[in-house]
C-alpha cells in the first residue's frame, strides 16, 4: 500500500513549490527596497521624512507580498486537496479490497503484535469474532509447538520494508484445527502508525495432495521393490532407455547404468524372442498396451523369464512409453509343475475304479473312463458339454439340485450322499456321489465323484430280508417256547402238583395212626419230601410262567415274584410299578417279566446289595423298565466280554426280540441301574 501511494498522481512536490515561493518572495522584496526609493523620489523631494511616502510604500510592499503569496499558496493548497482526495478515494478502494478479499487478511502492530483489523474471510477461516480479534495476537493463532518458529521470523523480519512471503505456516482456528497457510506481509501506516499488512493462503489442501503425492510415490517405490518389480522408460525420439536399479539387476548390467541405447536393450533378450519384443514395442507407440513374455540371457547362463507391460504417457513435449519388468522365472517353473500335475492328475482320474465328473454351470467338463461306462456312454467325448441333471433320476433331482445350489453358495458339504442316478439308456441305478469345489482357470467348477452301491443296495436288501425271517423265526421260536413253558407250567401244577399233594395229605393221615417208631419216622419223611417236592415243583412252575402274568399282568405278578424272589434274604425291595391298562400284547409282557427276572438273579448272586428298587412306567407308548441296586457295581464293558456275561447278553437279546433296547450302568462301589424300554407299537 506504501508503493502504491507514492506512485498516486500529485501535482507537484510540496517542498518544491515552498521553495520556488520563498525564493520568488525575497527577490521581490529586493527589487523592491531597490527601486521604490527612485519611484518615490519623482513625486517627493526628500523620501526620507515624508511620512506619507513611507506609509505608501509599506502599503505597496504588502499587499504585493501578500498577492504573491497567496498565488504561490493557492497552487500549493489545490495540489494537496487533489491529493487527499485522492488518497481518501484510494484508501476506500483498499478498505473494499481488504474486506472483500477470498483470502484472510489482518492487519497487526508490530510492536506487540496486536489486531488491528481483520475482514471477514479471516472471520470465517478462524472462527473468531471480530470482537474477539481485537483483543488478541498473533500467538493465539499459532499453535505452541509452531511459535518458537514464528518468533525466529519476527526477529528476522523485524525491520523489514518490503514484501516477506513465507510458506507453509501452521495456524489454528477456534476450535483448535489446524490449517497450513501461505503468509505474504507489507509494511503500511494505518491510524498514524506503523503496521503490517497480511495476506494468508489456505494452502492445507494442497499440502495434503503434496504429502499424499510424496506417501504415494514413497509407497509405489517401496511396493515395486517389495514386488521386485524392475522400471524402465522409452522415449520417443529413439533416445536412451532409462532404467532402475532392479532392471539393472535382471538385465545383469553393472550397477550405476541408469540407461542403455534401444540397441543395448533389446540385445539383452534371446534371439527368438527380440523381434517379437521389438514389434509389441512398435505397436504400443501405436496405442496397443505392452504386454509379453520375454527370456532374458545372463552372463552366467542363467535363463529368467521376464513379463514386460507398457504404455505411452503424453506430457507436454514428449511422449514416452513408460514400462515395467517382473521377474516370472519361479512363476513359469510353478506353471510347468501345474501342468505336469494336471497331466498327473488326468492320469490318475483314468485309473480310477470310480466315476469322477467335473461341471461347470451344470455342464460337463470333464469325465474320465469309469464315468462313461458307469452311465453307459460310448466315448468320453460325448458326455462333455451334456447336462449334469440328465443322469440324475427324477426322485433324486430335488434333493441334488439344492445341493448343487448349496455348492454354488459356498455351503456345500463333501459327504457321500446317496442317489438315484440314471445311465444313457434310461437304467435307474443307486450310487454314493460326493462333491467339493475347485476352479479351473479361474472358473468355479464342481468335482462329483460317484460310486455305484446298486450291488451293495441289492446285498443289503437280501441281508435285511433274512435278519426279518430270522427276526420273525426268533419271535415264533420265543413264542413256542413260552407257549411250551406255559403247557409245562400247567401240568407241573395241576397234574404232579395234584400227585404231590395227595401224598402229602396221604402222608399226613397216616402219620395220625398208631405205628412203630421205624414206620412213623419213614412216613414222616415221606411227608417232608412231599412238601419239598411241592414246593419245588410251585417255584419252577412260576419261574416258567407265572400263573399271574396270564391272569392279571406285569404288576402283580412282579411284585409277587419280587416279594418271593428276595424273601429271607436280607435284601430289601421297593416297587414302582404302573397298572397297564390296556395290557400290552402277551409277547411284550413276557419279555418284559423275562428282563425283570433275569435282572433280580443276578442282583441276588453277584451284586452284595442291600436294597433294590424297581420301577415300571409307560409314556407315549413307550413302557420304561428302570432296575437300581445299592451293590458293589461291576465293569459292564468287561462283563459282556467275559463268558461270565451270559446272563447280560440274555438280558439284552430278550429285549432286542422284543424291538426294545437295554443299557446299563455301573460304577464300582456305587451300585448298578439297568434301564429297558420297549415300544408297544413294533410288538
Amino acid at each position: 500500500m506504501k508503493h502504491v501511494l507514492e506512485n498516486a498522481p500529485v501535482v507537484r512536490d510540496p517542498s518544491r513549490n515552498a521553495r520556488r515561493i520563498a525564493v520568488i518572495y525575497m527577490a521581490a522584496a529586493l527589487l523592491w527596497l531597490t527601486f521604490s526609493d527612485h519611484l518615490a523620489a519623482r513625486w517627493v523631494a526628500d523620501t526620507s521624512v515624508d511620512p506619507f511616502t513611507q506609509w505608501w510604500r509599506g502599503c505597496i510592499f504588502i499587499v504585493v507580498s501578500g498577492a504573491l503569496l497567496y498565488f504561490g499558496l493557492h497552487r500549493i493548497y489545490r495540489g494537496q486537496r487533489k491529493l487527499y482526495q485522492h488518497l481518501e478515494h484510494s484508501e476506500r478502494a483498499y478498505r473494499a479490497m481488504f474486506e472483500h478479499n477470498p483470502n484472510p487478511m489482518y492487519i497487526y502492530d508490530p510492536t506487540n503484535l496486536r489486531f488491528m483489523a481483520v475482514n471477514q474471510a479471516a472471520i470465517t477461516k478462524y472462527g473468531f469474532s471480530r470482537d474477539d480479534f481485537m483483543t488478541m495476537t498473533l500467538w493465539e493463532i499459532r499453535p505452541p509447538e509452531a511459535r518458537p518458529a514464528m518468533q525466529r521470523a519476527l526477529d528476522a523480519h523485524k525491520h523489514f520494508r518490503d514484501v516477506v512471503t513465507a510458506n507453509a505456516v501452521t495456524h489454528w482456528t477456534k476450535d483448535r484445527r489446524l490449517l497450513t497457510m501461505e503468509v505474504t506481509g507489507y509494511s503500511l501506516q494505518f491510524e498514524h502508525r506503523d503496521a503490517r499488512l497480511v495476506l494468508a493462503r489456505d494452502v492445507s489442501e494442497h499440502v495434503d495432495i503434496e504429502r499424499q503425492l510424496r506417501r504415494d510415490l514413497r509407497a509405489q517405490r517401496e511396493a515395486l521393490r517389495i514386488a521386485d518389480i524392475g522400471c524402465w522408460t522409452m522415449v520417443a525420439n529413439g533416445g536412451d532407455i532409462q532404467i532402475s536399479a532392479r532392471m539393472q539387476t535382471l538385465l545383469d548390467i553393472p550397477a550405476g547404468s541408469t540407461s542403455l541405447n534401444a540397441e543395448q536393450f533389446f540385445a539383452q533378450f534371446i534371439e527368438a524372442d527380440r523381434e517379437l519384443l521389438q514389434r509389441a514395442c512398435q505397436a504400443a507407440w501405436q496405442g496397443t498396451p505392452l504386454q509379453i513374455e520375454a527370456r532374458l540371457q545372463r552372463r552366467d547362463g542363467e535363463l529368467l523369464y521376464v513379463l514386460l507391460r507398457g504404455e505411452v504417457a503424453e506430457f507436454a513435449d514428449d511422449r514416452q512409453l513408460i514400462g515395467t519388468a517382473l521377474d516370472i522365472t519361479s512363476s513359469a517353473r510353478i506353471e510347468r509343475q501345474l501342468r505336469d500335475k494336471e497331466k498327473q492328475y488326468r492320469e490318475m482320474a483314468e485309473l480310477l475304479p470310480e466315476a469322477l465328473l467335473i461341471h461347470s454351470d451344470a455342464h460337463v467338463l470333464y469325465a474320465n473312463s469309469a464315468a462313461a461306462n458307469l452311465f453307459g456312454v460310448t466315448r468320453v467325448a460325448d458326455m462333455l458339454g451334456v447336462d449334469i441333471r440328465d443322469f440324475i433320476a427324477l426322485p433324486s433331482q430335488a434333493d441334488a439340485l439344492d445341493r448343487l445350489r448349496a455348492f454354488q453358495q459356498g455351503e456345500g458339504d463333501n459327504d457321500f450322499q446317496e442317489r438315484l442316478l440314471r445311465k444313457k439308456n434310461g437304467d435307474v441305478f443307486t450310487a454314493l456321489v460326493a462333491a467339493q469345489t475347485l476352479s479351473i482357470d479361474g472358473r468355479p467348477c464342481i468335482q462329483v465323484q460317484v460310486r455305484d452301491i446298486s450291488q451293495q443296495k441289492k446285498t443289503q436288501s437280501e441281508l435285511q430280508t433274512a435278519n426279518a425271517r430270522l427276526q420273525h423265526l426268533s419271535e415264533h421260536m420265543a413264542q413256542t417256547t413260552e407257549n411250551e413253558r406255559r403247557q409245562l407250567s400247567r401240568e407241573l401244577h395241576d397234574d404232579l402238583g395234584q400227585s404231590l399233594t395227595f401224598i402229602k395229605m396221604t402222608s399226613a393221615w397216616l402219620r395220625k395212626r398208631q405205628y412203630d417208631a421205624e414206620q412213623a419216622a419213614r412216613i414222616a419223611q415221606i411227608h417232608e419230601a412231599a412238601g419239598d417236592a411241592l414246593d419245588k415243583v410251585r417255584n419252577l412252575a412260576l419261574a416258567w410262567r407265572p400263573a399271574q402274568l396270564d391272569a392279571l399282568g406285569l404288576k402283580p405278578a412282579m411284585e409277587e415274584h419280587l416279594h418271593k424272589f428276595f424273601g429271607g434274604s436280607g435284601i430289601g425291595s421297593a416297587a414302582e410299578i404302573e397298572d397297564l391298562q390296556p395290557r400290552p400284547q402277551p409277547l411284550l409282557e413276557m419279555a418284559v417279566f423275562r428282563v425283570f427276572q433275569e435282572a433280580l438273579t443276578n442282583i441276588l448272586r453277584h451284586s452284595d446289595a442291600s436294597f433294590v428298587r424297581v420301577v415300571l412306567t409307560r409314556r407315549d407308548g413307550v413302557l420304561h423298565l428302570q432296575i437300581v441296586d445299592d451293590g458293589r457295581g461291576f465293569d459292564v464293558a468287561a462283563a459282556f466280554a467275559r463268558d461270565n456275561g451270559l446272563g447280560l447278553r440274555t438280558m439284552r437279546e430278550r429285549a432286542q426280540q422284543a424291538h426294545g433296547e437295554l443299557t446299563l450302568n455301573s460304577v464300582a462301589g456305587f451300585g448298578t441301574e439297568l434301564t429297558a424300554t420297549f415300544a408297544e407299537q413294533e410288538i
